[in-house]
């Protein structure tokens, strides 16, 4: 299954219900770590999920150029999971809606609240992989990460 470094250890206690509504659908079929992985490789554009049979055959045979993309997501997130997207998109090209925004709003969401519960700037340093004034920042800030600050 998927392995990312140190930093991203948060991200194994991210639910279903933590992601944005579009990628959901894909985490039913994958797996939420499943969904990240597509998110942060294909994130913003189309990917080619050909038919179950051809899939299988292409995992077996290693044959058609349009499948590398289908190969390399079956070596991340196993082929159990990636036939299972075969199945669900059969021939489509399904496109896998960036999380980069989100991701940093929910991980400063859980910075704040951990910070809030007493724990220190240097120990959620290392366990969100940011610097130690960059932590000082998210939990100095509070309005709307989305807004944009004019002074």
């Amino acid at each position: 299954m998927m392995k990312g470094d140190a930093a991203d250890e948060w991200m194994d206690h991210l639910e279903m219900n933590d992601l944005p509504i579009r990628m959901r659908e894909v985490a039913e079929i994958v797996g939420v770590k499943g969904a990240l992985f597509l998110s942060r490789t294909f994130g913003g554009g189309c990917v080619y999920i050909p038919t179950w049979d051809v899939a299988r055959r292409g995992l077996e045979m290693g044959e058609e150029r349009r499948l590398r993309d289908f190969r390399s997501i079956a070596a991340r997130i196993g082929n159990e999971a990636a036939l299972k997207l075969a199945r669900r998109y059969a021939g489509e090209f399904v496109y896998i809606h960036k999380m980069d925004q989100f991701l940093r709003r929910r991980r400063d969401e859980l910075i704040r609240r951990a910070r809030a519960e007493g724990e220190s700037y240097m120990e959620l340093r290392g366990q969100f992989g940011v610097s130690t004034r960059w932590v000082r920042e998210i939990c100095d800030h509070r309005g709307d990460d989305r807004q944009m600050e004019l002074f």
